[in-house]
Protein backbone atom coordinates (compact mmCIF):
# COMPACT_ATOMS: atom_id res chain seq x y z
CA UNK A 1 0.00 0.00 0.00
CA UNK A 2 2.61 2.37 0.91
CA UNK A 3 4.93 1.42 -2.00
CA UNK A 4 1.72 2.14 -4.26
CA UNK A 5 1.65 5.50 -3.05
CA UNK A 6 5.06 6.30 -3.30
CA UNK A 7 4.82 5.51 -6.69
CA UNK A 8 1.86 7.36 -7.16
CA UNK A 9 2.95 10.39 -5.48
CA UNK A 10 6.07 10.20 -7.91
CA UNK A 11 4.34 10.66 -10.23
CA UNK A 12 1.48 13.40 -9.29
CA UNK A 13 2.49 14.89 -6.23
CA UNK A 14 -0.88 16.05 -5.31
CA UNK A 15 -2.12 12.66 -5.23
CA UNK A 16 -3.75 11.34 -1.76
CA UNK A 17 -4.51 7.50 -1.42
CA UNK A 18 -6.92 8.06 1.40
CA UNK A 19 -9.27 10.25 -1.23
CA UNK A 20 -8.75 7.95 -3.76
CA UNK A 21 -9.57 4.63 -2.44
CA UNK A 22 -12.42 6.32 -0.39
CA UNK A 23 -14.88 5.04 -2.94
CA UNK A 24 -13.34 1.00 -2.22
CA UNK A 25 -13.20 1.51 1.49
CA UNK A 26 -16.84 2.77 1.61
CA UNK A 27 -18.78 0.01 -0.78
CA UNK A 28 -16.89 -2.48 1.30
CA UNK A 29 -18.03 -1.17 4.57
CA UNK A 30 -21.53 -1.32 3.39
CA UNK A 31 -21.62 -4.58 1.89
CA UNK A 32 -19.72 -7.11 5.07
CA UNK A 33 -19.24 -10.42 4.35
CA UNK A 34 -18.92 -11.93 8.01
CA UNK A 35 -21.40 -12.07 10.70
CA UNK A 36 -19.33 -9.42 12.76
CA UNK A 37 -19.43 -7.40 9.61
CA UNK A 38 -23.16 -7.53 9.53
CA UNK A 39 -23.32 -6.49 13.33
CA UNK A 40 -20.72 -3.94 12.54
CA UNK A 41 -22.36 -2.66 9.77
CA UNK A 42 -26.10 -2.39 11.83
CA UNK A 43 -23.98 -0.49 14.92
CA UNK A 44 -22.82 1.78 13.06
CA UNK A 45 -25.99 3.25 10.91
CA UNK A 46 -28.40 2.53 14.02
CA UNK A 47 -29.26 3.39 17.14
CA UNK A 48 -31.86 1.74 19.69
CA UNK A 49 -33.69 1.71 15.90
CA UNK A 50 -33.14 4.94 14.86
CA UNK A 51 -30.76 6.24 12.62
CA UNK A 52 -27.09 7.94 13.97
CA UNK A 53 -26.69 9.88 10.58
CA UNK A 54 -29.50 11.94 11.66
CA UNK A 55 -27.91 12.96 14.40
CA UNK A 56 -24.81 13.91 12.40
CA UNK A 57 -26.77 15.80 9.89
CA UNK A 58 -28.47 18.35 12.73
CA UNK A 59 -24.57 18.74 14.11
CA UNK A 60 -23.37 19.27 10.57
CA UNK A 61 -25.97 21.85 10.39
CA UNK A 62 -25.05 23.91 13.39
CA UNK A 63 -21.63 24.24 11.72
CA UNK A 64 -20.05 26.07 8.62
CA UNK A 65 -21.57 24.47 4.97
CA UNK A 66 -18.97 21.48 4.11
CA UNK A 67 -15.81 22.01 2.47
CA UNK A 68 -15.63 21.73 -1.65
CA UNK A 69 -13.55 18.16 -0.67
CA UNK A 70 -16.27 17.10 1.93
CA UNK A 71 -19.53 17.94 -0.29
CA UNK A 72 -17.45 15.97 -2.92
CA UNK A 73 -16.98 13.13 -0.15
CA UNK A 74 -20.68 13.38 0.39
CA UNK A 75 -21.88 12.93 -3.23
CA UNK A 76 -19.66 10.07 -3.34
CA UNK A 77 -20.72 8.20 -0.38
CA UNK A 78 -24.81 8.79 -1.75
CA UNK A 79 -23.67 7.73 -5.37
CA UNK A 80 -22.10 4.31 -3.97
CA UNK A 81 -24.66 4.05 -1.08
CA UNK A 82 -27.34 3.93 -3.94
CA UNK A 83 -25.37 1.85 -5.95
CA UNK A 84 -25.44 -1.17 -3.31
CA UNK A 85 -28.85 -0.87 -1.86
CA UNK A 86 -29.77 -1.72 -5.74
CA UNK A 87 -26.85 -4.39 -6.23
CA UNK A 88 -27.07 -7.90 -5.04
CA UNK A 89 -24.14 -7.49 -2.55
CA UNK A 90 -26.39 -4.64 -0.53
CA UNK A 91 -28.82 -7.33 0.92
CA UNK A 92 -27.44 -6.28 4.82
CA UNK A 93 -27.92 -3.00 4.18
CA UNK A 94 -31.41 -3.30 3.23
CA UNK A 95 -32.07 -5.43 5.97
CA UNK A 96 -30.74 -2.67 8.37
CA UNK A 97 -33.25 -0.03 6.63
CA UNK A 98 -36.04 -2.74 7.02
CA UNK A 99 -35.17 -2.89 10.77
CA UNK A 100 -35.23 0.88 11.05
CA UNK A 101 -38.12 2.27 13.61
CA UNK A 102 -39.65 3.48 10.05
CA UNK A 103 -41.69 6.32 12.88
CA UNK A 104 -38.49 7.18 13.82
CA UNK A 105 -37.28 7.94 10.80
CA UNK A 106 -40.22 10.16 9.32
CA UNK A 107 -39.74 12.35 12.15
CA UNK A 108 -35.89 12.96 11.51
CA UNK A 109 -37.25 13.46 8.44
CA UNK A 110 -39.83 16.38 8.97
Amino acid sequence: FVTLEGIAFAADPEFNMYRNSYPFAFRRMLTPRTALGRQLLRDALLQSGRFKVFALFKEQGQKKSASGEAAEQATTAMRITAEVLLAPEGRELRRVLADADSAGLISDLA
